[in-house]
């Protein structure tokens, strides 16, 4: 007999009918049916601590997964603010290369003709000296970086 309520239900009839109890023994029963019916309620307790422990568990892993799911949306928002931000400094930074290159190109491509000489275009339109103007250039260009800077 594996059937826990059939069990009970055969020690509850022996009860009844004044068999097995105060420690008489039953003949079809080995210990008496005070003892059966303490190891199923003893079962019974066993068993509804394990249904609450398991519904605790479950209920807990339902929770984290609430849990994980809006941990998981949230970094995915800040991965997906950091892509941006990435990408804008990317262009930023692209953007850089392409001013430096056009400053690179003038210095070093910015030659005409002045009273029959080859000498830099910008040493004629911006009173450069004809000595020493890149440096010149350079000086007057971050010293305009400086003031655009200050009054940003």
């Amino acid at each position: 007999m594996t059937n826990r309520a059939e069990l009970r239900k055969y020690a509850e009839r022996a009860l009844a009918a004044g068999l097995g109890g105060n420690g008489d023994p039953v003949p079809a029963v080995i210990i008496n049916a005070d003892g059966v019916l303490s190891l199923l309620d003893e079962l019974d307790a066993k068993d509804n601590t394990l249904m609450a422990l398991t519904t605790r568990h479950f209920a807990e892993s339902w929770s984290r997964r609430s849990t994980d799911a809006k941990l998981d949306e949230y970094l995915s928002a800040g991965i997906a603010q950091l892509q941006e931000e990435r990408d804008a400094a990317l262009a930023e930074l692209e953007a850089c290369r392409k001013d430096a290159e056009r400053y690179r190109n003038l210095l070093e491509n910015a030659v005409g003709s002045y009273s029959g000489e080859q000498v830099p275009v910008l040493v004629c339109r911006f009173d450069l000296p004809v000595d020493g103007w890149r440096e010149e250039v350079s000086r007057r260009i971050d010293a305009a970086v400086s003031l655009e800077a200050i009054h940003d």
